[in-house]
């Protein structure tokens, strides 16, 4: 077996299984290379690797991406024709606007502080001062306990926007962060972390699009690799959110954040 392949499919399975579950797949690639010798992936391998949690996502809630979609266009269709009180009557179509919604502050976030975010990732101290922020958040999700769950604002999704934005830092989970943010706001914890999937979607595709005229210059030799970190990180990602879903619906996603600590520590502790 190929030094190369097993390379692909090693940051795949990371990938995978941190994008998820909420301890930062960034932290998580930037340890493994520094650990390993790995160099740190080409930009077209970074984009495959996300494209394959993607999948993941798509292949995981099927359902609920099918059912905004109609719904927004039944509420684009409603609103051309002026019909009253759109949300109400198609309630997908308000949870499609509130993905866009949240989008937006994670994107102007990304580009007006793209050169500090890049700066931090050759930091191992930045990484593991970030994970132990990030176990930090996660553990309050243990005194909240969501009985009886509000339903999403406009306002909800724009604090949940801001959360995936400040998750561009190394070592902040962008899951774990997303998620936190709408267990604090009273939503449903299992609707909180469906809501932080999706917003994984426009992330990842707007990325993709951005440079997918790179795939050109990628040798027919390194289409079997990348194909194969492609899979590893799809099924490593879709088993990652079907263990984080029970888990959340548990009310432990707290748990999470010994792990955190313990690595945040560790990670501080090599890095001097």
């Amino acid at each position: 077996m190929s030094h190369d392949f097993l390379y692909h499919v090693s940051l795949g399975v990371v990938q995978g299984l941190t994008e998820f579950l909420p301890v930062s797949s960034s932290a998580h690639l930037v340890i493994t290379q520094n650990l390993f010798g790995f160099e740190e992936p080409q930009l077209v391998l970074d984009i495959v690797l996300h494209l394959g949690t993607l999948a993941a996502v798509a292949l995981f809630l099927w359902k609920e991406i099918f059912d905004i979609t109609l719904g927004t266009c039944k509420g684009v269709a409603a609103f051309v024709k002026r019909e009253a009180k759109l949300f109400d009557t198609y309630p997908d179509f308000f949870t499609g606007v509130c993905v866009i919604v949240a989008t937006v502050p994670t994107g102007l976030m990304g580009v007006l502080f793209k050169d500090k975010f890049e700066a931090m990732f050759g930091s191992l101290t930045m990484v593991g001062f970030f994970l132990l922020v990030t176990g930090c958040v996660l553990f309050t999700t243990k005194f909240v306990k969501v009985i009886r769950a509000k339903k999403l604002t406009v306002f909800d999704a724009l604090i949940i926007g801001v959360a995936q934005g400040i998750a561009i830092c190394p070592g902040i989970s962008r899951s774990g962060i997303t998620i936190t943010s709408g267990i604090l706001r009273r939503l449903d914890p299992v609707f909180a972390a469906k809501f932080s999937f999706l917003l994984s979607i426009p992330a990842i595709l707007g990325a993709a699009l951005l440079h997918i005229k790179d795939l050109h210059s990628v040798p027919l030799a390194g289409l079997g690799y990348l194909a194969a970190g492609f899979l590893s990180s799809a099924v490593s990602g879709y088993l990652s959110l079907a263990v984080l879903m029970r888990i959340v619906k548990n009310f432990k996603l707290y748990y999470f954040s010994y792990y955190c600590w313990v690595l945040g520590t560790a990670v501080i502790m090599f890095a001097k």
